[in-house]
């Protein structure tokens, strides 16, 4: 009786092709899923790529627009300026556009946060904020409003404005709670009810003590600064 062998040196053969075969064919799918996924990547950035310079142009050409419109008016205004003086009568001015007063009560608040940071902190230059009692030099701090700077009869309040540290101020808005703790230990119970009755108060802007403030407490930021620098 005829006993059939397997040929072990061919079957490794054959399991060598049949490995080559399926690593041909998964580089040449890799390369097809590659080159299809690259080519949407592609696209979708062309897209965008064209909405960006569309929305560039736009905005280049309104600018452009407002500063022909800036300069004609200048223009305009010299020339009859001109015309008026060769005649011998009253010349114009040309009106310049005021900053509105929001504008104007934030430069002034920005100028007295500084003035804040800088009188809550030691002669070194470090301030201890209010809500945690964390040490920081007053450059690397903020500060808070006890009562929300959008109320304009405390707004500019001193007693209402001191020096925070930046995780208080940025990540625990404000840390309110032990602000009022402190607070009260700072300037007494009295004071902070006091603050708080006024909220209630309507107090209209006064665009000219606004810029005169601001001028003030540059000079004083100005003096205090060059004494922690010390």
């Amino acid at each position: 009786m005829e006993v059939f062998r397997l040929d072990n040196s061919n079957m490794s053969k054959s399991i060598e092709l049949k490995i080559k075969e399926l690593e041909y064919k998964a580089s040449i799918e890799l390369k097809q899923k590659i080159y299809e996924k690259n080519y949407k990547i592609d696209q979708k950035f062309k897209k965008k790529l064209a909405e960006y310079s569309e929305k560039i142009e736009q905005s280049k050409e309104r600018e452009k627009s407002i500063a022909k419109n800036k300069i004609t008016k200048r223009i305009d205004t010299k020339l009859k300026n001109k015309i008026r003086k060769a005649k011998g009568t009253k010349t114009i001015k040309y009106a310049t556009k005021q900053k509105s007063l929001s504008k104007i009560k934030n430069i002034y608040l920005t100028t007295l946060q500084k003035y804040v940071r800088l009188r809550d902190s030691s002669s070194d230059g470090y301030l201890t904020c209010i809500s945690c009692s964390n040490i920081r030099h007053w450059k690397w701090c903020d500060w808070w409003h006890y009562i929300s700077r959008a109320i304009n009869s405390t707004a500019f309040d001193l007693d209402n404005i001191h020096g925070q540290c930046k995780e208080c101020n940025g990540f625990k808005w404000g840390n309110t709670i032990w602000y009022r703790k402190w607070l009260i230990k700072k300037i007494w119970l009295k004071a902070v009810e006091e603050l708080e009755s006024k909220r209630h108060r309507v107090v209209s802007l006064n665009r000219q003590q606004m810029i005169e403030e601001t001028e003030k407490y540059k000079l004083i930021n100005k003096a205090l600064e060059a004494k922690k620098s010390l």
